[in-house]
């Protein structure tokens, strides 16, 4: 008794034995891509090891600008900001806000500014029915990075309103 195999199959057979030989032998030629050099954020749960280092890090408990700041308001304002990094923390006496002129009964932002481009908000405080700011109301949220070319006091609503701009005294 004579077997016999379809020629069909047998290209079939052949070809995808020489297209796994081909496969095999390039894939460790290949360019490593964008997922092979960040392999660790795709490695499977569980296989990651957590880095472990006895030495501290130790950094303080704010970085930022370290001096002092006036800010002096011009019209329709009145009054000043004083800006005091010198403690390094988010201490009650690193932003004093004497500022009048403002909307009553009002949440408001202060935005530091670097330079005329890039300025963060450091800080916010509440006024009262007069348009005064309430000094417990005032809310650190980080220190300033340098040295400061003006502060702007705006609404805490989307979109702002600027209420007025501080110029160093």
């Amino acid at each position: 008794m004579r077997s016999w195999i379809p020629w069909s199959l047998l290209v079939a057979l052949t070809a995808f034995v020489v297209a796994s030989a081909v496969v095999g032998a390039t894939t460790d030629r290949r360019q490593p891509n964008t997922r092979d050099l960040l392999s660790p954020f795709y490695a499977p749960a569980g296989t990651l090891k957590a880095i472990r280092t006895n030495t501290p890090t130790t950094l303080p408990s704010h970085a930022g600008f370290r001096g002092v700041e006036n800010f002096c308001a011009s019209a329709p304002l009145s009054g000043h900001v004083l800006y005091d990094g010198t403690a390094g923390n988010l201490v009650p006496r690193a932003l004093t806000v004497a500022v009048g002129g403002l909307p009553s009964d009002s949440g408001v932002y202060v935005d530091w500014s670097n330079d005329h481009i890039r300025g963060y908000i450091i800080a916010s405080f509440s006024t009262d029915s007069a348009g005064m700011p309430i000094p417990p109301s005032v809310k650190m949220s980080r220190l300033a990075e340098v040295s400061g070319v003006e502060m702007v006091l705006e609404s805490v609503t989307v979109p702002p309103t600027v209420f007025g701009r501080l110029e160093p005294c």
